[in-house]
């Protein structure tokens, strides 16, 4: 019996690389507002050339996780927190657009699940902290990162009250 071949993915240095930065930062080793290594360093400790490690910080800054400053250097953006905060959407910047669709379909089948057992298992208190987060969702309404901010507030919430510790997971 033949067995299917497998198939080897090649990836892009620069793809590498941006997840490493990526992790580096979600893993506090750079911190919001933090400064990067310089970029000789960054190259050394990558073992990557000057173009590619250029490439990788550019896409990060397009997105707003880096700020590039000439003389001054590189940062992590402040606000960081809100790209790390929800790994689905670094899967959507990164995946191919006819297979957005299956994520966000994902997603719906996941926080119907959460919602189920939020439902199902919350306290008192759980119940008190998603009426809050709900109210600083609506009082957040003109300032957009607020309103992300309690959006993402209000969604941990109601994973929160769902008491699985998975689920919790995975809206973080």
């Amino acid at each position: 019996m033949k067995s299917a071949p497998v198939r080897i993915e090649r990836r892009r240095l620069t793809d590498q690389i941006i997840e490493h930065l990526i992790t580096m930062i979600a893993e506090g080793r750079f911190t919001p507002g933090g400064k990067l290594p310089p970029e000789h360093l960054l190259m050394k400790e990558f073992g990557v050339g000057r173009s590619s490690l250029r490439e990788a910080v550019g896409a990060l800054s397009l997105i707003g996780l880096l700020n590039v400053s000439p003389g001054r250097g590189t940062h992590v953006n402040p606000s960081s927190d809100e790209f790390l905060a929800k790994p689905l959407r670094w899967g959507m910047l990164m995946m191919e657009r006819d297979r957005i669709h299956e994520l966000i379909e994902a997603r719906i089948a996941l926080e119907q699940t959460i919602v189920g057992m939020a439902a199902e298992r919350a306290t008192e208190e759980d119940i008190r902290e998603i009426r809050d987060c709900h109210e600083q969702m609506r009082a957040a309404k003109k300032s957009r990162r607020k309103a992300i901010q309690a959006d993402f507030s209000f969604h941990i919430a109601l994973a929160k009250a769902g008491h699985d510790d998975a689920l919790t997971w995975l809206c973080v």
